[in-house]
């Protein structure tokens, strides 16, 4: 069951707590940034996103979780799976937490703007490693 629908209805009241001059829910970080107006909006939106893109990193790595301790008594995973995918989620948000950090630590105003972009683009990512999609690899 793909829980993407989800992650735009919880967007949809993003945007209903947004002003009216917002046409449609912010989908992505680029939609925060083209549909609202000072940095303070911008960020607003971010957080909400964030929000969002947190519970669903949340919903992901349980259903992970459980399909895994599923493997483990149907045995086509060993005992060491879930212990595995518990350590490699808390290694993610550490990860998460400084890389972003650092992409939000230069001056300016937009700082913290970016910081959440970062943490909500890495959250997306992870949600599809969580569901097992294929990977997106750049040639750049």
């Amino acid at each position: 069951m793909k829980q993407l629908p989800v992650f735009y209805a919880l967007a949809l009241s993003i945007v209903l707590a947004m002003p009216a001059a917002a046409a449609r829910a912010p989908e992505t970080t680029q939609d925060c940034f083209e549909i609202t107006g000072s940095n303070v909006d911008i960020g607003r939106c971010l957080g909400d996103l964030l929000a969002v893109s947190d519970a669903l990193v949340e919903r992901a790595f349980q259903h992970a979780m459980r399909e895994a301790e599923e493997a483990v008594r149907d045995a086509s995973m060993t005992k060491e799976g879930p212990k595995r995918l518990k350590d490699s989620q808390k290694e993610w948000r550490e990860f998460r937490e400084h890389h972003c950090g650092w992409i939000g630590a230069h001056p300016g105003s937009g700082a913290g703007n970016d910081l959440r972009a970062c943490m909500i683009e890495m959250a997306q990512a992870r949600i599809r490693v969580l569901r097992g999609e294929p990977m997106e690899v750049s040639s750049d």
